[in-house]
């Protein structure tokens, strides 16, 4: 019997050739098919940022030391200006009742006098008057001067002076009080200040040091 004739030499080279260019082909389609879906999900992604809105940024608002932003005015806990708290559209309201203000200047000129008084008529008197809290008084202190007219201490002293009275912060601001008892009874003379009668009168019993007498000033300026 005849030997199975064998195939020809070429016949495997081609096969084998042809699967290779096969190969190939379809990679090179795969490639491309990857490169054109790659490029279509990029092109979509820069659309949507596109159309997306853009927020702006925004600084923080700055906050005091403790992280706490400060109180806007008139809320409670913002700083109230001195004298009040301000009135919308108008001036620092005046300080509540009570509060002490700074010390009035008065100046009176000695009108009349009696008994042992150690000055004269014409005499200039001035001294200031000043609230002292007291928590004992209605309106929550009384006032503290030393008189003095013409180089002598007529009312008051090192731990006198003192007196039941009311200040008002007017224009000018007035002053009324009196101290009824004489040395003999409180270490200091009686006295009456009225400046919006424009009166003082000061008076003693024989237990001061100038003796019995009394002194009457007309008052000539608050301030």
């Amino acid at each position: 019997m005849d030997p199975s004739p064998s195939p020809p030499p070429g016949d495997s080279s081609s096969k084998l050739l042809y699967a290779a260019i096969g190969c190939a082909v379809f990679l090179v389609i795969g490639l491309c098919a990857a490169t054109g879906l790659g490029v279509y999900y990029l092109g979509a992604a820069a659309d949507e940022a596109a159309e997306a809105p853009v927020v702006p940024h925004v600084p923080p608002t700055p906050q005091g030391p403790t992280g706490v932003q400060p109180p806007k005015p008139g809320m409670p806990g913002a700083p109230v200006a001195p004298g009040g708290p301000v009135a919308p559209g108008g001036p620092a309201l005046p300080p509540p009742p009570g509060t002490p203000t700074a010390p009035r200047i008065v100046t009176a000129t000695v009108t009349a006098v009696e008994g042992n008084a150690p000055v004269s008529v014409g005499t200039p008197c001035a001294f200031n008057v000043e609230q002292v809290p007291n928590a004992q008084e209605p309106n929550g202190y009384w006032c503290r001067t030393q008189i003095v007219c013409g180089g002598r201490l007529l009312y008051g002293g090192p731990s006198s002076g003192y007196f039941p009275c009311n200040v008002s912060a007017g224009t000018p601001p007035t002053i009324s009080g009196s101290d009824g008892m004489t040395t003999g009874s409180d270490t200091d003379a009686a006295m009456t200040l009225d400046t919006p009668g424009q009166t003082l009168t000061v008076r003693d019993d024989a237990s001061s040091v100038y003796g019995a007498y009394s002194v009457t000033a007309r008052i000539d300026q608050v301030m």
